[in-house]
């Protein structure tokens, strides 16, 4: 099962969020449907169990500019959302763009500046808060270049 999310913005932010589950080849039985304000179905985007789903995490970790849930490639200006996934029976974060967060991080996220990635100033938001998170990296490549940068600073 696939979940599409269209979040619907106005200019005060984002005024509703519709789910849809479409049906994949070897679903079985499943049916389509769609609910607003359930939180419970992208629940399913972030529990990664196919070679697939953990492939695009990886990728998306690694160098940025993806969707980490649904492989979208997200624009150079569009803030990232750094979500919790489940493979197999660990955690790891990720990269989504605003259509695969959660209803709970949109909402948190509202009212809060996004912190700008060190690597490619995009903006980003965390789902939780760390106090030994020293900057904000929404990827593996934005870290080689955050460090690279710092590194040419330092011998200037």
């Amino acid at each position: 099962m696939r979940v599409l999310r269209q979040a619907i913005l106005a200019a005060g932010g984002i005024v509703e969020i519709l789910f849809v589950l479409v049906p994949q080849e070897g679903d079985s039985g499943a049916a389509v449907q769609a609910s607003e304000g359930r939180e419970d179905v992208s629940d399913d985007v972030r529990r990664l169990t196919t070679d697939e789903q953990r492939e695009r995490f990886q990728a998306a970790r690694r160098r940025g500019g993806l969707c980490a849930a649904c492989g979208r490639t997200l624009g150079d200006d569009e803030v990232v959302y750094i979500e919790s996934f489940t493979i197999g029976g660990t955690y790891a974060s990720g990269p989504v763009g605003i259509e695969c967060a959660s209803a709970e991080l949109l909402r948190d996220a509202k009212d809060r500046e996004p912190e700008q990635c060190a690597g490619c100033g995009r903006g980003m938001h965390y789902r939780l808060a760390d106090s030994r998170r020293r900057r904000a990296l929404c990827s593996r490549n934005c870290a080689n270049r955050a460090e690279a940068a710092k590194r040419r600073q330092a011998e200037d």
